[in-house]
């Protein structure tokens, strides 16, 4: 379900790129993510994630559907642009600028993921993995999912976009599986 107010205002924070608080579990007030939003239409919206503790730490792309509130110009994202600037942390897009406005941004990422040869990790409601994803068109994605030492699984997996609930893409996440995968020996049995 779309919330037409809070694309609306994801939209407004992103102009003024400010920093933002996404609440996507309204059970949980403290669960949150500090973010930059760098793209937003009524799927998804592209965030540059900020850690609790003033560092960035790579991408997401959430559906708008499942952001319950955006929160702007607060005490936390005033705490986090401290932090930010206290670690010299600066922030740059993923996805070039231009855009059209109705792009499918997890598309669009998984693209460019392929094309850079980056980890993403994929959610679902059934599962999260990280993967190095292979193929992506209009309506599936192929992956090559890595497991618990970042060597990657014997056979490609393959399943519709509709189906990813969320993506990561340059967090400590996919950091670990990349130094896992070139550096971890792989386990004889």
């Amino acid at each position: 379900m779309h919330n037409g107010y809070i694309v609306y205002l994801m939209r407004m924070i992103a102009e003024q790129g400010a920093i933002a608080s996404l609440y996507c579990d309204a059970e949980d007030a403290e669960s949150y993510q500090g973010a930059y939003i760098e793209q937003v239409n009524m799927r998804h919206a592209v965030i540059a994630a900020i850690t609790p503790w003033g560092k960035l730490d790579g991408w997401w792309v959430r559906r708008t559907g499942d952001i319950q509130q955006a929160l702007c110009g607060e005490e936390q994202e005033l705490r986090l642009n401290f932090l930010l600037r206290f670690h010299n942390q600066r922030h740059a897009p993923l996805l070039p600028e231009g855009l059209p406005p109705d792009t499918d941004w997890m598309r669009a990422v998984l693209e460019l993921a392929i094309q850079e040869r980056r980890l993403v990790s994929l959610f679902t409601a059934t599962e999260t993995f990280t993967a190095r994803p292979l193929q992506v068109d209009d309506l599936r994605v192929t992956v090559r999912a890595l497991d618990l030492f970042g060597q990657p699984e014997p056979e490609d997996e393959s399943f519709a976009l509709r189906d990813i609930e969320a993506l990561s893409i340059g967090t400590e996440e996919e950091a670990m599986y990349e130094i896992l995968g070139e550096h971890f020996p792989i386990m004889e049995n």
